[in-house]
């Protein structure tokens, strides 16, 4: 899927199926490492961290969401997440490229260096292929001059109990101005409604038997 600031799309195990497992594995144009991830298992703060390590990074900020025991002055049991996995894969996916783009944008002009190493990812803008095994030297050097050197988003589905976690996203950058603005910038995606937010969709159990479903 060509696209500015991509060149390719590369995504596995993401079914067009309601409410399947799927991830995303790649790079952005500026070299940043991206991986996104749906899972009915529980989340793996140390997974994260792990991926986002990189030596030329000073940086990292996490976000950590997780079902809390009371919404609007009633006990939650728990919460269950449903979503249309492959276009919630591809929104959380432009919401990595334009965080890494936003990055890149304002750490070139902060150096002086000009308007910016990458573009602004048009719509669907994919990843190159690769995991962060296969990541060159040149990729992670231009990423950590240009922003970001990695992002992590992970969002569970399926039932997630009190105190659990249901999301984690995290960024390295060589500053902490851009890694903590891509993780806001990411946590708003996944927040927004209406038809341009992630399909992801929240159903909350309260210990009176009763539920509600709410956007994400």
């Amino acid at each position: 899927m060509a696209a500015a600031g991509a060149v390719a799309d590369a995504q596995a195990g993401a079914g067009d199926a309601y409410g399947e497992e799927g991830c995303i594995d790649g790079l952005v144009a500026s070299g940043a490492r991206v991986r996104i991830v749906l899972t009915r298992s529980s989340l793996d703060l140390s997974a994260a961290h792990e991926f986002v390590s990189d030596p030329g990074a000073g940086a990292t900020s996490v976000f950590l969401g997780h079902t809390r025991d009371i919404h609007d002055g009633k006990a939650v049991a728990v919460l269950e997440y449903e979503a249309f996995s492959r276009m919630a894969l591809a929104r959380l996916q432009a919401a990595c490229v334009a965080a890494a783009a936003a990055a890149a944008e304002a750490s070139s002009l902060a150096d002086g260096t000009g308007s910016g190493c990458c573009p602004a990812p048009a719509t669907g803008a994919g990843l190159v292929p690769g995991t962060s095994p296969a990541c060159t030297a040149a990729a992670v050097t231009r990423a950590v001059a240009g922003g970001l050197a990695a992002v992590y988003v992970a969002h569970r589905l399926g039932v997630v109990p009190v105190q659990q976690a249901s999301v984690i996203v995290a960024a390295a950058a060589r500053h902490r101005a851009p890694a903590m603005r891509a993780v806001a910038d990411i946590v708003e995606a996944i927040k927004r409604g209406g038809d341009g937010g992630v399909p992801i969709w929240k159903r909350e159990r309260y210990a009176d038997g009763s539920c509600s479903w709410k956007e994400n």
